[in-house]
């Protein structure tokens, strides 16, 4: 895959311009896109769920743990600064080893893939678009255990 060609949408994240050319994202695409972000930008470590937030100078992989509250009111787990989210916009729940988003009637809405959303079961490689922010689900980062010579 090309990594040198991207679109960028309000100059603040970058996506890869095969994903943004498709009306609707299926499991073929997610899958490219889960292996270009995870080979383009360093994920964390540690096993678990992550976010990465998307900017062109900056991004920012976010650990989920059992909830995780987004919006631009400071009280939120994960504070995004953007005139098109909501105070308190959205929110990411554990259930079952399952992430569920919700969107808590943000005025301008939440998007999964391209589509308005109000709830969600996130998959692995879902992009999750807050106002003019993006967000890169990664359902369980799984780091191979080290093999022991016999």
């Amino acid at each position: 895959m090309n990594r040198s060609i991207k679109r960028k949408i309000s100059h603040e994240f970058e996506l890869p311009l095969f994903f943004m050319d498709r009306p609707t994202v299926d499991d073929n695409a997610r899958f490219m896109l889960m292996y270009d972000v995870l080979s383009n930008y360093q994920p964390p470590s540690d096993q678990g769920a992550y976010l990465l937030v998307m900017r062109l100078r900056e991004n920012k992989w976010i650990r989920l743990c059992e909830t995780l509250s987004i919006g631009k009111h400071a009280d939120n787990d994960l504070t995004l600064a953007d005139p098109f989210i909501s105070k308190n916009h959205c929110m990411l729940s554990q259930s079952s080893h399952r992430w569920l988003l919700t969107d808590l009637q943000s005025r301008n809405g939440t998007c999964v893939n391209q589509k308005r959303v109000r709830r969600r079961l996130l998959k692995d490689g879902d992009l999750i678009q807050i106002g003019n922010i993006v967000l890169f689900f990664v359902g369980e980062i799984v780091r191979p255990a080290a093999s022991v010579g016999l």
